[in-house]
């Protein structure tokens, strides 16, 4: 195995599956976090930096369940922000589920399709999708819904601004960015949009109990590094 060190001050080192190493698929809804680290750090370098900055404007969060897990870069960042607060994990891919074993041994660690999950207890859920947007509302929005009305914080990623910074508002019936993510009010009962984390490829859309009001657009953070370590990719 591959362990991946972040330049992060209090984050421990990770490993990853070996075939990190060769990774070079296109990303889809069924790709394993495993497959495409290699080929795409970049994106989860500046994903990792919003996320960071999603949980810096979150206050007394006391469980995550982060749900498409992959290998665990997200749950490193949250142990830094909210360290010592209980951590539940789960990914479909065995390589995932396996090396989430090995990096959080005292977490709670599941291998499930994301839409037969039980988020009961939870009091933040993060949904890591590699591809969702409202066109696809039909396939996941049960999943979403049910991950709502159980957690008290919904973090999911939305890819559909990718299209938005090529001008492509009309594909998705709306005149702006604030009026697509508006779209998630109205679908899901008692959540509103209060933050988006624009990341580039995909944007971080924090949705919580509070009343309906224009979300706050975080600025870009800065991209997390990662270095590899001694057993790492020289």
């Amino acid at each position: 195995m591959y362990s991946i060190e972040y330049s992060i001050l209090g984050c421990k080192s990770l490993l990853i599956p070996r075939s990190l190493k060769d990774a070079r698929e296109n990303i889809n809804d069924a790709t394993p976090q495993h497959q495409f680290l290699g080929s795409h750090l970049s994106d989860i370098r500046k994903e990792l930096g919003a996320w960071r900055g999603v949980l810096e404007n979150l206050e007394d969060v006391s469980s995550l369940f982060d749900a498409m897990a992959g290998c665990g870069f997200s749950a490193r960042v949250f142990e830094q922000v909210f360290p010592g607060v209980p951590i539940r994990l789960n990914d479909l891919d065995p390589a995932c589920s396996h090396i989430l074993t090995a990096n959080f041994p005292e977490s709670d660690v599941c291998s499930k399709d994301v839409r037969q999950l039980e988020f009961d207890g939870s009091d933040l859920v993060f949904i890591d999708f590699n591809s969702m947007t409202m066109r696809k509302w039909g396939f996941w929005g049960e999943t979403i819904l049910k991950a709502a009305e159980a957690s008290r914080i919904l973090v999911i990623t939305d890819s559909a601004c990718y299209g938005f910074h090529m001008g492509n508002l009309k594909a998705y019936g709306v005149e702006s960015p604030h009026d697509y993510y508006r779209l998630y009010n109205e679908r899901i009962p008692g959540k509103n949009v209060s933050m988006v984390a624009d990341f580039g490829n995909a944007a971080l859309v924090v949705l919580e109990d509070v009343s309906a009001r224009s979300p706050v657009f975080l600025v870009s953070s800065e991209p997390i590094p990662i270095h590899y370590g001694p057993r790492g990719i020289l």
